[in-house]
């Protein structure tokens, strides 16, 4: 197994999607910073789930729940506090 492949491994290992059907990994930039003399590498993570919530925004910038659950409960919340 290749050192990426291991990376991989881990990753989907700690996030735990338990209804995982496939996931991908790959580096997305490497940039060097001057100020502190370090290799900065952005790696990306992507895992395509089943039985995900999916959501739409509508036109007032607020999401709008297509199969109901957590996110609009959380958005809501947001919205009523800013509201007070």
């Amino acid at each position: 197994m290749k050192n990426w492949n291991k990376l991989l491994a881990y990753l989907d290992n700690v996030y735990g999607f338990k209804n995982r059907i496939k996931s991908s990994f790959q580096k997305s930039k490497q940039t060097f910073d001057n100020l502190t003399n370090e290799h900065v590498i952005q790696f990306e993570y992507r895992v395509q789930v089943s039985n995900v919530e999916v959501t739409s925004k509508k036109k007032n910038g607020l999401f709008k729940r297509q199969n109901g659950g957590v996110l609009e409960e959380v958005l809501l919340a947001i919205r009523d506090r800013k509201l007070k």
